[in-house]
């Protein structure tokens, strides 16, 4: 976080004209320059590349989480299969309001165990 916060900075210093480029600003705020350069080529960071790639978004693992917290303080233990059928119904709601069918729904890859 710490480090997303500094190139952050660092594209904001460049934008303003501050540095003369990602070289100079990567050494004054001690980030990569290689990093700094691909953001400022409109480059994706490691989470949001990876994104596309999960299963669950993070809205919809943050909703899970708050759901197993709330079950635990009830004192009331979550099943693995009970776990699992909840992060099934999260991807399917996001997935019929993306397509828009509930066809596709039922079609996409079942959440696996891991």
């Amino acid at each position: 976080a710490q480090n997303k916060a500094k190139i952050l900075e660092a594209t904001q210093a460049i934008k303003n004209k501050t540095f003369s480029g990602p070289y100079a600003a990567a050494a004054h705020f001690n980030v990569s320059r290689h990093t700094l350069s691909r953001r400022m080529a409109g480059g994706l960071s490691h989470a949001q590349a990876a994104a596309s790639q999960q299963i669950l978004s993070n809205t919809e693992e943050k909703s899970l989480i708050r759901w197993i917290t709330r079950y635990t303080a009830a004192g009331t233990p979550i099943s693995p299969s009970l776990l699992l059928e909840m992060a099934e119904l999260l991807r399917a709601r996001r997935v019929r309001r993306d397509s828009g069918s509930e066809a596709v729904t039922k079609t996409t890859t079942p959440i696996g165990h891991e």
